[in-house]
């Protein structure tokens, strides 16, 4: 999956060097990756049973006019092939590559809660220093965390949500249980 991802990823990456619009090309890509990680968004345009026509049409009818035709075109021939299992993946990959261009990273942080401006730009600092670039936070609020944060930016994830917590607990105490018996 990763090689073909990667792919994917490189054409993006050398249809946005040739059109002197990469920035614009990275904004839309992860404007499409965030859209297309939504659940139900995913649900519908991975579902086997949903045919390569409605889900053309519902990716025109949701972008059309609103991103770049090379990347209109992306998805349509990632639908026709039957590859919209690869779409975030190879989004993801472009965007990568596009960071490490720019000596830019984007962190995906999940927090239960908004963090304000102050914090983000704080966590953005402090990234960048730990990183050696700038580091951009893209925050997704999840309630199911309980508390903490989640940071996924440059192939590392750190994880110190309450709920990865309390899961550990659970696995340890499964463990201990099933070790003493």
């Amino acid at each position: 999956m990763a090689e073909l991802s990667v792919r994917y990823a490189t054409a993006l990456f050398d249809l946005a060097a040739e059109s002197g619009e990469p920035g614009k090309y990275f904004e839309q890509a992860v404007f499409l990756c965030e859209t297309l990680e939504d659940d139900e968004f995913r649900r519908l345009i991975t579902h086997p049973k949903v045919s390569t026509a409605d889900k053309t049409a519902f990716i025109k009818d949701s972008f059309a006019g609103h991103i770049l035709e090379d990347l209109l075109g992306f998805l349509y021939l990632a639908v026709e092939k039957r590859r919209e299992a690869f779409l975030v993946p190879a989004l993801t990959e472009f965007i990568n590559m596009m960071n490490s261009e720019t000596r830019k990273a984007t962190a995906k942080v999940v927090a239960a809660v908004q963090l304000d401006e102050r914090q983000i730009t704080e966590l953005s600092g402090f990234l960048s220093g730990k990183l050696n670039k700038q580091v951009e936070v893209s925050l997704k609020v999840d309630p199911s965390v309980i508390g903490g944060l989640s940071i996924h930016v440059d192939g590392f994830l750190i994880d110190h949500t309450i709920k990865r917590q309390i899961n550990d607990m659970k696995n340890s105490i499964r463990r201990s249980m099933i070790h003493d018996s």
